[in-house]
């Protein structure tokens, strides 16, 4: 199994950032792109909104990507909703099968 590796820039309180999820190696699918949204965005401190992750790619429909928010500005649950913890500047991150997606994220108070 090949081993991957992601960078995390935390804030001062992190807590639940990163949602890993494990992947078969099937040779029939084919990850080609990645596109993240945030539901309902902007958002503000105590706002949780949902992030949809739509994957592109040849039988990769039913393949969760792994999900983290660096930056310090919230949280995620188990259903990978961000929760905005605090103020400023972050990103959520997906990666499937090694191709990755991301989208800049602002919390306000």
């Amino acid at each position: 199994m090949a081993a991957d590796s992601f960078e995390v820039q935390f804030g001062p309180s992190q807590q639940y950032v990163f949602n890993a999820e494990l992947q078969h190696k099937d040779t029939n699918v084919e990850v080609d792109s990645l596109e993240v949204e945030l539901m309902g965005a902007p958002i503000s401190v105590g706002q949780s909104r949902g992030i949809k992750v739509k994957v592109n790619g040849k039988n990769a429909a039913n393949l969760r990507p792994t999900i983290w928010v660096e930056g310090g500005v919230g949280m995620l649950d188990t259903g990978n909703r961000l929760i905005a913890t605090s103020t400023g500047e972050g990103t959520i991150h997906a990666e499937l099968m090694g191709v990755e997606a991301s989208i800049p994220v602002t919390v306000s108070p």
